[in-house]
């Protein structure tokens, strides 16, 4: 059930119910079969090819069976019955463009290690706002809005994303794609920001992999390769947070690495003059 954010009223916080609470810290290492498949890709980071347009790329290669694969694998067995929003390829291009231009300005003007100032101003960059931490209660919504989901409190969000920091600067979240995938998912729970709080934990995935060796030209859509999965991040975000399993969103983040790997050795022939 894909999901939009919005602040909660007095009368929705009396029925809070089943509220997200903080993950535990650490997480779970991965199993040894999916760490040698996270090993391998982080081996492959130096010599991925940028992929310009993975919108129109993802679509031009949809009938080839190493997308088949890989759909197949992005998604998880109850994404058949995610209600999710129609396709809509020009629209999520463009969003995925913004993403990308954002992220790489703001990548520029940041040195190492990242400092809260640094977070917060790439959520004013993304969002237009000021950047500042959340100070009242956020649920996700449905949309349909038939269900709802109250957010982590406020404090504990910001405690966690300033904890967060620290561990990404002392190594204490790995690196490469332990640390991206890790990041991301603890900055999604976390949910520090009224706004933004997707875009915050994809750019830091990248992040984190363009600090292991990924080329500065390349940038992970995962934003488009979630709508691809039908949910199957969702899914697999909600198993780490309610029973601590973490090796669905670990071989998930393969499979997008892999996917983009592909696409940036497939010649640049986007189908355009098809109806999506």
């Amino acid at each position: 059930m894909a999901m939009i954010a919005h602040l909660a009223t007095s009368s929705e916080q009396e029925a809070a119910t089943g509220a997200r609470m903080l993950m535990p810290m650490p997480p779970p290492p991965p199993c040894t079969t999916v760490a040698a498949r996270m090993q391998a890709c982080d081996v492959a980071l130096p010599t991925l090819q940028p992929c310009r347009l993975p919108c129109q790329q993802l679509w031009a290669h949809r009938g080839k069976p190493q997308m088949h694969v890989a759909v197949r694998q992005l998604r998880h067995r109850l994404s058949p019955h995610m209600r999710m929003p129609a396709l809509d390829l020009p629209k999520l291009a463009q969003i995925e463009a913004e993403e990308a231009r954002i992220y790489h300005d703001w990548r520029r003007t940041v040195c190492w290690p990242l400092s809260m100032a640094d977070v917060q101003r790439f959520i004013a960059l993304c969002t237009g706002g000021d950047g500042a931490l959340r100070t009242t209660p956020v649920w996700i919504r449905s949309h349909d809005g038939h269900s709802q989901l109250p957010m982590v409190p406020a404090h504990h969000s910001a405690e966690r994303l300033a904890q967060l920091l620290r561990l990404l600067a002392d190594g204490a979240v790995g690196v490469g794609m332990t640390a991206a995938v890790q990041v991301l998912a603890l900055v999604n729970n976390a949910h520090a920001f009224r706004d933004g709080n997707g875009r915050l934990g994809r750019a830091l995935f990248n992040f984190c992999l363009h600090r292991a060796g990924l080329p500065d030209q390349c940038f992970l859509p995962l934003k488009t390769l979630t709508v691809l999965s039908q949910g199957g991040y969702e899914i697999r975000l909600r198993e780490a947070e309610l029973y601590d399993r973490w090796d669905g969103l670990y071989g998930y983040h393969c499979t997008t690495t892999e996917l983009y790997a592909w696409l940036g050795e497939q010649p640049a022939a986007p189908d355009q003059n098809e109806d999506v």
